[in-house]
């Protein structure tokens, strides 16, 4: 096990490839420039249990978040692939998500998970899922996300082919073509 403390210069890592029977960690993959708020630990795996600390990074860095899972964070920092374990330590900077407005009667065909805001990134699931044939209003689309209303309330589903069209309400036509965003 090797690496800098100095995280300022390219850290490399060699010889940490068992992770001791470790389960896999999912990352939601995202592309974020923002700039911690406090000072971590940089480790060259998400796991704590392993001796893969790489070093210190200071509050007020700038970094790119790649990805979040439920307890680590994926940055790259200049030129490496780092991991800490907060995901509380910088700057959400979501910036606003455009729709284009519709209103569609539809028809769920497969389950989706309903999501409080259009980030698939962050842990925003409100607990519910849409559920095959359940009916429900999309009243935005865009080429990630549908906007859509279950039971007078408004959710993001991160899926743009999971629903037949069974009336279009602004002007009464009907049909079960795709939707297609």
């Amino acid at each position: 096990f090797s690496v800098t403390n100095d995280v300022t210069k390219k850290s490399t890592v060699n010889g940490i490839t068992n992770t001791g029977g470790l389960s896999p960690i999912s990352f939601k993959d995202m592309n974020m420039n923002t700039t911690l708020t406090k000072t971590v630990t940089l480790r060259s795996s998400p796991y704590t249990k392993l001796p893969n600390k790489a070093g210190l990074l200071e509050s007020g860095k700038s970094i790119v978040v790649t990805g979040m899972s439920d307890n680590f964070i994926r940055i790259e920092y200049n030129g490496s692939t780092f991991y800490i374990n907060d995901t509380n330590c910088f700057k959400m900077n979501l910036s606003k998500v455009n729709f284009d407005d519709v209103n569609l009667s539809a028809k769920a065909t497969k389950r989706v998970e309903l999501l409080n805001q259009p980030y698939s990134f962050l842990n925003n699931n409100s607990g519910g899922y849409l559920n095959v044939n359940e009916d429900f209003i999309i009243s935005g689309i865009n080429r990630e996300y549908i906007r859509v209303i279950v039971k007078s309330k408004t959710y993001y589903v991160n899926d743009v082919d999971f629903f037949d069209v069974i009336k279009d309400a602004s002007n009464g036509s009907s049909g079960s073509n795709k939707q297609e965003a």
